[in-house]
């Protein structure tokens, strides 16, 4: 033997990390007993079952591969964690505004002289060009 526990194998011996490979690659007669199926995103509910989502942060719960975050500048618009966060908000073509997502030059649908402009604001509304002065003023029907 060359101080290890498994001549054909070189992946295991006294010391040597653990791999998700059911075998005991320490030598101490236990397999993976540092790896948790349970929360590891590289192994979720099985040896190489990798998490990932696509712009988003992947986690592993209770062996359960689901979406975390979305990466800076990213948004879910459509709830489908296959593609993962599929709405680039740096593209130039929408803005997120108050929870919502507009396709730019979509009108504000409650100020008929505001627009999704992302390439001025992708969080606020911007005014039409050749639009008069903003009013916030709702006008209400007597009766």
């Amino acid at each position: 033997m060359g101080g290890d526990c498994e001549d054909a194998n070189s992946t295991m011996y006294p010391g040597a990390p653990e791999l998700c490979d059911n075998l005991d690659n320490d030598c101490d007669g236990e397999n993976e007993e540092t790896i948790n199926l349970l929360d590891d995103e590289n192994n979720c509910g099985a040896c190489g079952n990798i998490c990932v989502f696509p712009n988003a942060t992947p986690v592993c719960a209770s062996g359960i591969c689901t979406m975390g975050a979305c990466d800076p500048g990213f948004l879910d618009a459509n709830n489908d964690d296959m593609d993962g966060c599929e709405i680039d908000l740096n593209s130039g073509n929408y803005c997120y505004i108050g929870g919502m997502l507009y396709a730019a030059g979509q009108d504000n649908p409650d100020v008929e002289c505001l627009v999704c402009n992302p390439a001025k604001n992708l969080n606020n509304w911007s005014q039409k060009e050749n639009a008069g002065p903003v009013s916030y003023t709702h006008l209400t029907h007597p009766g």
